[in-house]
């Protein structure tokens, strides 16, 4: 029998789904939800609420929300380094509080975290900077995933910006 490979996107899922269990065992956590609210323009008042749904499509993804007792942490995966990550955790911190599924947690702060299997010290920096947390995660199980990866996508950059520690 032929193992069926995997979409990057469905490794991710599984990296980020599995991260949460490991650091936050137990929380109400929400994986690939759907955030932010329908742009006004796509809803009018004779619409159903199935209808509504429907426009659901036109949201953002994001990889992981987990409720802890004072705070949301809203989490970002990547399993190649891209400094866009950084971007899309403030973005989505922006849409967070218009989700209507998570209205009872709007007015909580918000953490984000960037995780990552491997170090890319750049984008490490940039998280420094913009106030995410940089967590590096390395399950065994994503060892063979990343082994098939062209050898200079299973290291970090060799970048760095002039004058930086």
């Amino acid at each position: 029998m032929t193992r069926k490979r995997r979409t990057a996107r469905q490794t991710e899922l599984q990296y980020v789904s599995d991260f949460v269990q490991n650091f936050y065992p137990g929380r109400r956590a929400w994986t690939n939800l759907r955030i932010g609210a329908p742009h006004p323009s796509l809803v009018t008042p004779d619409m159903s609420p199935e209808e509504i749904r429907l426009i659901v499509g036109w949201k953002r993804r994001c990889d992981a929300v987990v409720l802890l007792d004072d705070r949301l942490v809203l989490i970002e995966g990547m399993i190649h380094a891209d400094p866009y990550h950084v971007a899309r955790l403030e973005h989505y911190a922006t849409l967070l509080p218009h989700t209507p599924e998570l209205a009872e947690y709007k007015n909580l702060p918000v953490d984000k975290v960037l995780v990552f299997p491997i170090e890319d010290p750049v984008i490490t920096l940039m998280c420094r900077k913009f106030g995410v947390r940089a967590a590096l995660y390395q399950p065994t199980w994503l060892e063979e995933t990343l082994s098939t990866f062209p050898w200079r996508l299973q290291r970090g950059s060799r970048t760095w910006p002039e004058g930086e520690e």
